[in-house]
């Protein structure tokens, strides 16, 4: 009888063994599967001539040309990156114009408007110059160079920095004029490649959220802690702000690099957290006037949030922007808000903690 026992003992504890093995084993493998998710997911490359960036016109002999080029490239891609045609629409002058105007002719703000255009993860900008000439017993020689530049749809350069020449002689002028082209887009595809497949993982898991609009100090203050209390985000760390004097309408911006826990949550996720946190700080101090004096903060700077929305989203940046103006009907000057600060309370991450999708920081 004791032996019975004592054996049952054993089978349990090996039971238990087992049963903890096999949850261990499910669990490798959904984190497993998610790893393999996120690395299948392909970054979408547009690689755009340097004259977007000066402002420059294209003649018809150099949109052949960088389409060649670009073709070459291209293949090189396949089936590690997403590559979009920027010539499939042509590229007219009314849009450099429209490019500039949007940027304030701002190199950073261009390339933001650039990536946004073509939907796109990474922009690689290239320019490319060529060299024809006759050479003795009736040989052609085409040479060529080409210089690539790179950053991602935040404006953040990707350390790609890439200059390589080609030459081709022969007699026949074609033979010669694809096969400096084809020489010269192995070159640079290898090393673009390499360069892609090391440096594009250096930001992955940093977004950039900017906020701009009517928005004042405190309101910056308030959106921030709201940041910082979603689950998923490591911490964030505020890059650039400047909030209007006059409050006037998308005067006001903020800019964050926010550090988050990709195994968590992803650009997508990130946006629609900081909205749902939002938009739980807004029922919260809806529900009573008690919950108003709890929170902290004003009541108009509190409904400012409303208006704020994301405007544009990828996989290295949110904007988000306020929908409107501030109704000054029913809030009144808005150069006289009755702020009310409590920079120790913790109410708002003490908020958004009642429900899973947020932690205190």
């Amino acid at each position: 009888m004791i032996a019975f026992i004592l054996l049952s003992d054993k089978l349990k504890f090996w039971i238990e063994i087992i049963i903890t093995l096999i949850i261990l084993y499910f669990l490798l493998q959904t984190g497993i599967c998610q790893a393999s998710i996120n690395n299948s997911i392909k970054k979408t490359i547009v690689m755009l001539p340097i004259e977007i960036e000066t402002n420059d016109s294209i003649t018809p002999k150099k949109k052949i040309l960088y389409k060649r080029i670009n073709g070459l490239i291209s293949k090189q891609f396949e089936g590690k990156f997403i590559v979009i045609d920027p010539f499939a629409s042509e590229i007219k002058e009314n849009e450099y114009q429209t490019y500039w105007k949007l940027a304030d002719k701002k190199i950073e703000l261009l390339r933001m408007e650039i990536c946004r255009k073509y939907a796109s993860d990474i922009a690689l900008i290239i320019q490319i110059d060529q060299e024809e000439r006759p050479i003795e017993d009736g040989y052609h020689e085409v040479e060529n160079r080409l210089t690539v530049n790179g950053y991602d749809a935040a404006s953040r350069e990707l350390g790609i920095n890439i200059t390589e020449t080609s030459k081709k002689v022969s007699e026949n002028y074609y033979d010669a004029l694809n096969g400096s082209h084809e020489i010269l887009a192995k070159k640079v595809g290898e090393k673009l490649l390499l360069l892609l497949n090391k440096n594009s993982k250096i930001y992955e898991n940093i977004i950039t959220v900017r906020v701009q609009g009517n928005i004042t100090a405190v309101g910056f203050e308030i959106f921030n802690k709201i940041i910082n209390s979603v689950e998923g985000v490591d911490q964030s760390y505020l890059k650039n702000q400047t909030v209007s004097p006059n409050h006037n309408h998308m005067n006001s911006f903020s800019i964050w690099d926010v550090y988050i826990n990709n195994k968590l949550i992803n650009h997508a996720d990130l946006a629609r957290l900081i909205r749902e946190g939002i938009e739980k700080l807004i029922s919260y101090t809806e529900q009573d006037e008690t919950n108003k004096k709890n929170i902290g903060y004003s009541d108009i700077e509190i409904n400012s949030l409303k208006h704020i929305l994301p405007a544009y989203i990828n996989s290295s940046e949110i904007t988000f922007t306020t929908t409107n103006t501030f109704n000054k009907k029913r809030h009144g000057s808005l150069n006289f808000l009755p702020f009310i600060i409590n920079s120790e309370s913790n109410s708002i991450q003490n908020i958004l903690n009642k429900k899973g999708s947020y932690i205190i920081k």
